[in-house]
């Protein structure tokens, strides 16, 4: 019986405009008869929902955005012609923020570079600008770019992003140095995206009224101020909201908080560039402040939200190629790439009429001499469909030299930049870790580095990783090395000392309580030892209820129990109390065979002394004790264990 309530008096329609039959039942012999093919409703609906995603962007998949306006609040006009950049004018505009690695699934709070592009919907037709949160970029020749996204991807045969060949590109491409640093530090987890700046990162050309040139560089300036993640933040986000940074937009921009940045730009007078002491179009490499300061241009503010995800942001496309009267490219060859690949990518993304949807559509009138393809829904009627013509329709015939030209001479040639006098991979790199970075940064870096590097990456990545870091700064190096060498070892005297006593402490106050009995022979010694976990509320009591005494077995494999609960080890799949592991069924996994023992129940309470939270992450063949959620560059895995910290054990009541 139908709810008149509910129904839906206008009904619906088919794609032909036609009313619909029914949105809730197909058409079948009987009510319990088969299906028939001549339903047409079903068929268009069923049909339409197998095509209804499009190619999720490679890279830059996971993102989202919003609309705004921006406004010109100085008086650049000396640089520029752009009608957009001209003192008062204020511009629509369309912003998209996203990571560049992970899929369009993947939690938006991984530890990664985020982009940052932006439409503006000017008089003079769309210009986009694509940038990212950081002033540089890990290469600096196209032809390296896909490689570069790969390598940062998955494997071939399991499908698991991988530590190992992401080193693997970086080591080999020393041009990378400089973002990575940026990546490895606190910009590569950035609280919100309202709380990152943006970067234009390539070296534009502005040409003013007067046609004189100048090369420029964009920086937009969070108001809202930069803020970061920790990596444990992040990780605990990650698996409680992978959704966490788009969220928090949307919601933001809803409740009426529009957030705002503040638009500078480094100008360089346009002879300067050939004689200046590194390249100026180097994507790697940032125009120190002292040499060009910043100057105001403007602001911009986000106060819109999408009223169609898809149709606002899935498809809004963005490229470099995308520039208006006042505004040119450079020599910058990611630029050039990028300027053919980014719309190309559209084309091939969305379809070749990309740029008729109603997002990417400019808000002045097209005469284009671009032609049908599939889905051309704006057309030039019966007017003349070539040039020249003598229909009466204009066309564009301008010659000579081009505004937004530059000079170039040589002989054709396959080959990196030119080196000039301060030219080279480590040096910028190097002073962001000595100069901008204060202690505690540096700490987190060599940290997170070292933490990076025991996630899988061997030899010989690991010894050219080494050495890379030491080539940025040798100090900073040689800590990465010894911190990772360090929690690499399998017989930490020390630490099984300390963790041993910590341990007894903690078992002798439990006693009785949680029914443990210390079993501290190290297992370097040969033998088996007993890890005691519970993997959630029902943890204890599974093991109570099986009857088996904590402490060391003998020999046999882990096996897998239900734990229930939300412990920290996860729900199922957790190892009771007493269950033997034998470190050499983890040959790959060091941790297990230097960490005596880990006691992480659901009414047991831990605290490390040490940096990060002891985390346990607990599979079929055996246990994986992990103190630093950042080990991993974008997600837990099973690492060596780090230098152990002291470890306070705080009983709580027990009730099994």
């Amino acid at each position: 019986m139908t709810d008149k309530k509910t129904k839906n008096a206008s009904g619906s329609t088919t794609g032909a405009g036609a009313p619909a039959p029914s949105d809730r039942n197909s058409l079948s012999v009987g009510a319990d008869g088969p299906i028939l093919l001549h339903d047409v409703h079903f068929l268009e609906q069923m049909a339409h929902f197998n095509r209804e995603k499009v190619p999720e962007r490679q890279p830059h998949a996971k993102g989202a955005g919003a609309f705004g306006v921006f406004e010109a609040t100085a008086d650049v006009s000396g640089y520029t012609k752009a009608a957009l950049f001209q003192p008062g004018a204020k511009t629509e505009m369309l912003a998209r923020f996203s990571t560049v690695a992970g899929e369009m699934g993947s939690p938006d709070t991984w530890r990664d570079v985020r982009g940052f592009s932006l439409k503006f919907y000017t008089d003079e037709g769309n210009y986009d600008l694509v940038g990212n949160n950081t002033p540089v970029f890990f290469v600096r020749d196209p032809m390296k770019f896909p490689h570069f996204i790969r390598s940062q991807k998955r494997l071939p045969d399991s499908g698991l992003r991988d530590n190992h060949m992401q080193w693997d590109f970086w080591t080999n491409n020393p041009e990378t140095a400089h973002q990575v640093t940026y990546l490895m530090g606190e910009r590569g987890l950035p609280r919100s995206w309202r709380q990152m700046n943006g970067y234009g990162s390539h070296t534009y050309l502005w040409i003013n009224a007067a046609g004189a040139k100048f090369w420029v560089k964009y920086h937009f300036h969070s108001e809202q101020g930069m803020a970061f993640f920790s990596n444990a933040q992040a990780a605990a986000m990650a698996g409680s909201d992978a959704d966490f940074h788009r969220r928090d937009l949307f919601e933001a921009i809803a409740r009426g908080e529009f957030p705002r940045w503040k638009l500078s730009a480094q100008v360089m007078p346009y002879a300067d560039a050939a004689n200046y002491r590194f390249n100026p179009f180097d994507l790697t490499k940032v125009w120190p402040h002292k040499d060009y300061p910043l100057i105001p241009v403007g602001s911009m503010t986000l106060n819109r939200n999408p009223e169609n995800f898809f149709a606002q942001i899935e498809q809004a496309a963005f490229s470099p190629g995308n520039t208006v009267p006042g505004i040119g490219l450079s020599p910058d060859k990611m630029l050039l790439g990028r300027a053919f690949a980014y719309a190309d990518a559209q084309r091939n993304r969305i379809g070749t009429n990309f740029h008729q949807l109603p997002v990417n559509q400019p808000k002045v009138p097209v005469n284009s001499y671009l032609f049908d393809g599939q889905m051309a829904y704006h057309h030039s009627g019966n007017a003349p469909v070539h040039a020249t013509n003598s229909g009466g329709r204009s066309w564009a015939d301008q010659t000579g030299p081009v505004a937004d030209g530059w000079e170039v001479d040589g002989a054709m040639v396959r080959s990196a930049y030119t080196l000039r006098a301060e030219d080279d991979d480590f040096g910028q790199a190097g002073t962001l870790v000595r100069k901008v970075f204060n202690d505690a940064q540096r700490d987190a870096l060599v940290d997170q580095v070292a933490g990076s590097l025991l996630g899988g990456v061997r030899s010989p990545v690991l010894e050219r990783a080494f050495e890379y870091w030491k080539n940025i700064d040798a100090a900073i190096g040689k800590r990465i090395e010894d911190r990772r060498t360090q929690a690499a070892q399998p017989h930490p005297p020390k630490a099984w000392a300390r963790a041993t006593r910590d341990f007894s402490r903690m078992a002798s106050r439990t006693k009785g309580t949680l029914g443990l009995r210390p079993f501290l022979a190290p297992p370097w010694e040969g033998h088996s030892w007993g890890p005691a976990f519970a993997g959630g509320g029902g943890g204890v009591a599974a093991v109570r209820a099986s009857g088996r005494k904590a402490g060391p077995s003998t020999k046999g494999p882990l096996p897998s129990r239900a734990g229930g609960g939300e412990g920290v080890a996860g729900g199922g799949g957790a190892p009771v109390m007493g269950d033997a592991f034998q470190p050499r069924r983890a040959a790959s996994i060091a941790a297990i065979s230097i960490f005596p023992i880990c006691i992480i129940a659901a009414n047991a309470r831990l605290a490390t002394a040490g940096s990060g939270s002891l985390m346990a992450a607990v599979n079929a063949r055996g246990v994986i004790c992990q103190d630093r959620p950042h080990l991993s560059l974008h997600q837990p895995q099973a690492l060596s264990w780090p230098p152990l910290p002291t470890m306070a054990f705080h009983k709580r009541s027990v009730s099994a």
